[in-house]
């Protein structure tokens, strides 16, 4: 399988599914800008499998007119950063990954949607769009999803667990009425196209009963579990015996590990 790559060309420190990284050396990274590392994840012949990117940028208004800036978010320092057309295009001309685009703000996702429209005859490769919901009102969500379905059928979609004012404490799982609250609002809008459910692996596994809902969703029959997180989580053993709950309930096909190789490896 392959690695997922952030938009500053490097493999980030976990990996999506499975396999070993492309991994440039941190020499290397300071000595070359985002768009060569990319350009050689592009080239790595294979074990690279989708691009991942936040959008940012400013939104400024005068009067009537709004103008807004797009840029990929980097945690790079000093270093220029990527616009999202210039990913779509370079992914494009490769023709052998796909690229997954994070929003947090709906003004964000309008302004690129006007470059991915444009870019409609040279998007042949998976588009998966991603709103981070956790500051969003109901409303962006809802027009974030109306305008993927009307605009970009064939794409993945998916939307956060929470909404903008909701918490979860340290230890709490996903409780029942946060994923009926995921699938009304998947079923409101009418969503019928391919959907990944993002759920951080710390409250998955603490959740296997309520997650198991997901599994039959109205008008949705193609459907997938994202479980990321991060090095500094704590990846007990104890949690793994419910994380194989979890992929057996979904089934194998159907479970994204955006995880520390040593937890794939062990699920």
């Amino acid at each position: 399988m392959a690695e997922l790559v952030n938009t500053s060309g490097h493999a980030e420190h976990h990996s999506l599914v499975s396999g070993q990284a492309w991994v440039d050396s941190p020499a290397a990274r300071r000595s070359k800008s985002p768009l060569s590392l990319l350009c050689r994840a592009l080239e790595s012949g294979g074990k690279v499998m989708m691009i991942v990117g936040d959008v940012g940028g400013t939104i400024r208004s005068w009067g009537t007119k709004t103008r807004v800036a797009l840029k990929m978010k980097s945690n790079s320092e000093g270093r220029d950063v990527l616009t999202p057309d210039q990913i779509l295009n370079k992914v494009a001309d490769a023709k052998s990954v796909g690229v997954k685009l994070n929003f947090d703000r709906i003004g964000i996702f309008e302004e690129t949607m006007k470059i991915l429209k444009a870019m409609s005859g040279k998007i042949k490769f998976p588009l998966w769009l991603n709103a981070d919901t956790d500051n969003m009102e109901d409303k962006d969500i809802d027009k974030f999803l109306s305008l993927c379905t009307h605009n970009f059928p064939k794409a993945t979609i998916s939307i956060g667990m929470l909404h903008k004012g909701q918490t979860l404490r340290f230890e709490e799982g996903y409780n029942e009425k946060l994923v009926t609250q995921l699938k009304n609002t998947l079923i409101r809008n009418n969503v019928t196209q391919t959907v990944a459910f993002p759920v951080k692996f710390t409250k998955a596994v603490d959740s296997v009963d309520t997650l198991a809902a997901l599994k039959d969703v109205q008008g949705i029959t193609d459907s997938a579990l994202y479980i990321y997180s991060g090095f500094v989580e704590t990846h007990g053993n104890d949690r793994l015996p419910n994380a194989r709950k979890l992929i057996k309930i979904f089934g194998k096909k159907r479970v994204y590990l955006d995880t520390p190789d040593y937890v794939y490896k062990k699920v």
